[in-house]
């Protein structure tokens, strides 16, 4: 039986469309990759775009409340959303004794809709642009400034991408169980899941790559202005969120243009160039300043050594292993630090290592096995359906370029800066395994099962992931003791350190802050130190702070006549932003 004659897909229509044979061996088996009578939006697209946004929220919504720790990152965000961060930089209570409210005042939302505030200490103080936060900010108006709302906006955004992955799958003729499976894989796999746990822009940005490749794909298809309009808010969008959004903007527009040539549809490639000046021209209205962002995040870059560049090429190779990974490590760590500590720990990590590895061999023996089973030719690439994948390889291979010659910074390499590739990568992965099922004689009998076990495997990864996360939140909640201080001394005032350690600080509580070297040259008055019951030093080690500077201060304080000092527990990750220590002094 031909089963090209049997069925065919119509991807033309907006949410692609499948016709099954009448009779005939396979139809069981294709059922089960193909809905039945799939119309244009059928009841079942519905459905499965309703699973895929429960189980977001059913995953990501427990390990969300659970956040104790505020990280470095999340503090800024905050503040820049609240209007304050420039307030905060210039802030008159450093080196000085204050209440601790007085500092928690930058990290409260007392001005609305301060679009302009936002956008003018951004350009001033920060290396992005300014999108985001102002999403951020009208989301704080209505929902109120916490961890937990900040973190929930990217629960949000995180569905919103699930169903523009889903509904890509389907305008490129995926079926519907294979769309449910690749957009699933996505919303819980590595990248994703360390995405929403930051307050930072990673999120949105990833969303609006989708959108990218959606709208692309259909202005290709329909070729209607409409959609011709969209392609240009979003890239103006993706402009003003990211300074990394021109690579998926680039590889994107490329890929359009080649397919455009290769179709002789020279107006089209005329159109398409207009509406990414049109895009850059609103970008430059509205951040006309963007060069001194771009200039402050280009002295962030480490210079070039023969070491690092071995280093950076090293990890850049495990980081996109896991780009596939459904499990997370034993603890939530940056950079893709494990904890070899005790273990279970070794076994949880292990096993992540095991998964990952093994899903990106399966995702490219997968793709190998459909370019072997396809066309032959330059020409095949040239094509709508092998947009997604092509633009998402030379994604990785640009930040991979960009990362080893020295142009990004070292940490620039975490699992949250590759997740905008991610769509690309998972819709592409999703379309070939398609072509390969639709090259076949006969139907692959291992996809039913398939189709039935990985959504298992992955719900059960997912829930161990979040399970952890709320497990290692007791290791967080000393950061909290900090509350029961009489006096606070805190040797660093800077922007991504302090509100961290006051975020959970009794407002009424006196505090020192400045760097070591402001607290050696001045010995600040130590009259609210001596009379405290409780004083704590929390010493940060990022910065220009070090554990010599460290130690001469707590010798200064053991001179005040403190009894005991106690170092309060930490587990691996550390309570303080970028790793440091609290000490506890009492009389």
């Amino acid at each position: 039986m031909d089963l090209a004659a049997g069925f065919s897909y119509c991807p033309g229509m907006p949410w692609g469309s499948a016709v099954l044979p009448n009779r005939g061996p396979y139809r069981r088996a294709l059922s089960l990759l193909v809905p039945a009578g799939a119309t244009r939006r059928s009841k079942a697209d519905y459905v499965l775009v309703l699973v895929l946004v429960a189980v977001a929220v059913l995953i990501y919504l427990p390990k969300l409340m659970a956040v104790v720790l505020v990280d470095h990152d999340d503090v800024i965000s905050i503040m820049t959303a609240t209007c304050n961060q420039g307030n905060f930089i210039n802030s008159p209570l450093k080196g000085q004794w204050a209440d601790v409210s007085q500092w928690q005042q930058y990290w409260r939302l007392d001005s609305h809709w301060c679009f302009g505030q936002i956008e003018s200490d951004m350009v001033h103080y920060d290396i992005h642009p300014p999108f985001y936060f102002w999403v951020l900010h009208c989301w704080f108006v209505l929902f109120g400034v916490s961890l937990v709302s900040g973190l929930a906006l990217n629960l949000v955004v995180v569905c919103l991408t699930a169903v523009i992955i889903y509904v890509t799958c389907r305008v490129l003729a995926v079926s519907g169980p294979l769309s449910f499976l690749a957009t699933l894989a996505w919303t819980v796999s590595l990248p994703s899941r360390t995405a929403v746990g930051v307050i930072r822009q990673y999120s949105l940005f990833t969303m609006l790559a989708a959108v990218l490749l959606l709208v692309a794909i259909l202005w290709l298809e329909k070729k209607q202005l409409r959609y011709l309009f969209g392609l240009c808010g979003v890239l103006a969008v993706g402009f003003l969120t990211h300074f990394q959004f021109p690579i998926p903007a680039t590889v994107t527009v490329f890929c359009v243009a080649a397919i455009l040539w290769r179709r002789r549809a020279f107006v089209k490639i005329a159109q398409l160039v207009l509406a990414v000046v049109v895009a850059a021209v609103v970008f430059y209205v509205v951040e006309p300043g963007f060069m001194e962002s771009v200039g402050r995040a280009h002295d962030q870059a480490q210079s070039f050594t023969f070491p690092q560049l071995f280093q950076r090429t090293a990890a850049f190779i495990p980081t996109a292993l896991q780009l596939f990974n459904p499990l997370n490590w034993s603890h939530p760590l940056p950079y893709g630090l494990l904890d070899w500590a005790q273990p279970r720990y070794v076994v949880i990590n292990l096993l992540s290592i095991t998964i990952g590895v093994g899903a990106a061999y399966l995702v490219v023996s997968t793709v190998v096995r459909a370019i072997r089973s396809g066309p032959r030719g330059l020409d095949r690439w040239l094509t709508v359906r092998r947009l997604p994948i092509c633009a998402g390889v030379l994604c990785l291979l640009t930040i991979f370029a960009m990362y080893v010659s020295f142009i990004s910074p070292v940490h620039a390499i975490g699992l949250q800066y590759l997740h905008f590739v991610t769509p690309f990568l998972f819709v592409g992965v999703a379309r070939m395994v398609q072509d390969r099922q639709d090259a076949q004689d006969s139907p692959d009998f291992r996809w039913p099962r398939l189709v039935t076990g990985l959504p298992v495997v992955l719900l059960m990864c997912a829930v161990l992931s979040s399970a952890l996360f709320v497990v290692h939140r007791s290791e967080l909640e000393p950061v909290r003791d900090i509350a029961h201080a009489d006096a606070l001394i805190v040797d660093s005032d800077h922007e991504g350190v302090l509100p961290a350690i006051l975020w959970h600080a009794d407002p009424s509580t006196k505090v020192f802050a400045a760097s070591q070297d402001v607290i050696l040259a001045k010995h600040p008055d130590a009259g609210p130190a001596v009379a405290a019951h409780e004083c704590y030093y929390v010493s940060s080690t990022a910065y220009e702070n070090n554990r010599a500077k460290q130690e001469q201060i707590r010798q200064w304080l053991r001179s005040l006549g403190h009894g005991d000092e106690a170092a309060l527990r930490q587990g691996v990750v550390p309570l303080i932003p970028l790793g440091g220590d609290i000490y506890r002094f009492t009389r």
